[in-house]
């Protein structure tokens, strides 16, 4: 479950603790019914500073149950149910760092239900208002995916986005969502928000990376003498790689994929492996992983040289990006998502449209 609404809680705190008279002001005009009591005596204005008081010393608890009944006496109460969405999602987020995943689900859940409640009761929300509300309704897809409920995970996972959550690198990252991510349904709703994402992060790491002269003359695993030149004209990935390295082995679907698709485009895809055998023994490892995983570009075994020739060599894997001009843009390192790879992929087949256009 995620943890990162705590601190928002606390700037809610302060925002609702220091008076209400500024823009910030979440409450409603008090109703008559808001003015009424329970048998005990207590005010809706009683039960709010009870809350309040509860939530500064970080028990969510009380200040849920004090809230709770502050709506039960004023259903519309627009800062009993901002203040209630508040400590159900700290409440939640409190336990699930407790790794008690169960319960911290019920109080996230219950944090999206009044949130929606707020909403519905106000439907033009303040600044403040949509920034909790947009959280808690990622939150409550997180939870209902872990449960197994696909449908309502994905249902508040798109609500969320509709409704201002902005952290596009979660759908991917966050591993509350993993069961989600194979889901046609999840492609279909967000696979454009990925990839225009994936597009602005690529260019960026393009601008960010210093270019640096790169090139290889080594033998393939069929006996072939392959070079860099070989490839001449065409954006080239070099995949520095070996067949001992998981993430090394969860990124070459990612590889033939994009070769089937940005083949015909002009790119060019290149293993160069490094495995914890020599010759022929690696040649024959490289060989039959190649066939079983219907790989569809060269493997060439690598050398100390070769290595040497990256700057600042980091590790397995290590992928080389290089334009038609045959300079590497940019170095990655580690295991990357299909729409990371292709978006950079593209970025640099682009290249030679926009140049031919000035």
């Amino acid at each position: 479950m995620r943890k990162q609404v705590i601190g928002f809680l606390v700037v809610a705190t302060l925002l609702i603790g220091c008076g209400r008279e500024e823009k910030t002001q979440v409450s409603s005009k008090p109703s008559a019914t808001a003015k009424s009591t329970e048998a005990s005596g207590e005010s809706v204005a009683d039960l709010l500073a009870q809350a309040k008081l509860a939530e500064q010393g970080r028990n969510f608890v009380d200040a849920a149950q004090s809230l709770e009944k502050a709506i039960k006496i004023d259903p519309k109460n627009r800062e009993a149910l901002f203040l209630l969405c508040s400590v159900c999602e700290g409440q939640g987020n409190m336990v699930a760092q407790g790794s008690d995943t169960k319960s911290a689900s019920v109080w996230l859940l219950k944090a999206a239900n009044y949130g929606k409640q707020l909403r519905t009761a106000y439907p033009q929300l303040n600044d403040q208002e949509k920034t909790l509300l947009s959280e808690v309704l990622y939150n409550e897809a997180c939870a209902e995916a872990v449960a197994g409920h696909s449908d309502q995970a994905l249902a508040a996972l798109k609500d969320a986005f509709a409704s201002g959550f902005s952290q596009v690198d979660k759908l991917t990252t966050d591993a509350d969502l993993k069961s989600l991510q194979d889901l046609p349904a999840f492609k279909q709703a967000f696979g454009d928000l990925l990839a225009k994402a994936a597009r602005e992060h690529a260019q960026q790491l393009l601008a960010q990376n210093k270019p640096f002269p790169f090139d290889f003359t080594l033998t393939s695993v069929d006996g072939k003498t392959v070079s860099k030149k070989d490839f001449a004209g065409k954006v080239l990935i070099v995949d520095i790689w070996g067949t001992w390295c998981p993430p090394c082995r969860l990124e070459i679907p990612h590889f033939v994929e994009l070769l089937k698709k940005d083949g015909p485009a002009g790119l060019a895809i290149v293993g160069i492996n490094y495995e914890r055998v020599t010759g022929e023994e690696a040649a024959k490892i490289i060989r039959k992983f190649v066939k079983e995983n219907h790989m569809n570009y060269p493997c060439l075994i690598g050398d100390e040289k070769t290595q040497k020739h990256v700057p600042n060599f980091e590790g397995f894997p290590t992928t080389l990006f290089i334009d038609r001009t045959g300079t590497v843009r940019l170095k990655a390192v580690g295991y990357h998502s299909y729409e990371d790879l292709s978006a950079i992929v593209g970025a640099l087949l682009e290249e030679r449209v926009a140049q031919a256009g000035k």
